[in-house]
């Protein structure tokens, strides 16, 4: 394993990569796997309103 390790940093040192990209095929592909294969999980939320009393005296208010 070193020394496929050492030959990938020597190659690495010497190696120049150039890629060219088709922006429109790029984004098609994205969009198509992302619908494909995305799975989010149902989103569960709860609503609730109410006050908060604190221990007071008679004529403090409470928390709203």
């Amino acid at each position: 394993m070193k020394a496929f390790n050492k030959l990938g940093t020597e190659i690495n040192n010497k190696s120049a990569y150039v890629v060219n990209f088709d922006t429109d095929e790029l984004i098609d592909n994205s969009i198509t796997a992302i619908n494909k294969d995305l799975w989010v999980s149902k989103i569960f939320f709860s609503d609730h309103e109410g006050a908060f009393w604190r221990k007071c005296n008679s004529y403090e208010a409470p928390f709203v």
